[in-house]
């Protein structure tokens, strides 16, 4: 995918490629974890006003909308020295696993060519995910089963 894959309009996280008959997107996320007991010490130390540009106030802490934005900017005179490090022990942004979609390429579909009822998958070696991996690939699937 990362090799041959475009990315799609408006869909900078995803790559995807387009066969005859299905399509393939892969989109990988992020996700952000925000640490209550951090956040809390950055409240002790910073004003109301600057605490409310980075956090928004909720049952739990819910990174503002351009907080990344305020921190590498200029900062008030009265921000904590250590404010950047105490906010990067208190929001951490991991990569989600990726997702394959898997979808009919419309044209075919009004073309009147057929399709598998059952979903493709390509994390397994069931023989219903066998026989559609062949019909999409050039060489008919030969090889498919065989382990290395």
């Amino acid at each position: 995918m990362e090799e041959f894959g475009f990315t799609p309009p408006r869909a900078d996280k995803s790559k995807r490629l387009e066969g005859t008959l299905y399509q393939f997107t892969v989109t990988r996320g992020l996700t952000t974890e925000i640490k209550d007991a951090a956040v809390e010490r950055i409240r002790q130390v910073c004003s109301g006003a600057l605490f409310d540009r980075l956090f928004k106030v909720v049952t739990k802490f819910k990174l503002a909308d351009g907080a990344t934005q305020v921190l590498a900017s200029r900062l008030p005179a009265d921000t904590p020295r250590n404010l950047r490090a105490l906010f990067s022990r208190a929001v951490e942004t991991k990569e989600t696993g990726p997702r394959l979609r898997i979808g009919k390429i419309e044209a075919c579909e009004a073309a009147g060519v057929s399709f598998p009822s059952r979903p493709v998958c390509f994390c397994c070696s069931r023989r219903r995910h066998d026989l559609v991996l062949r019909q999409l690939l050039p060489h008919g699937g030969r090889g498919l089963n065989k382990r290395t």
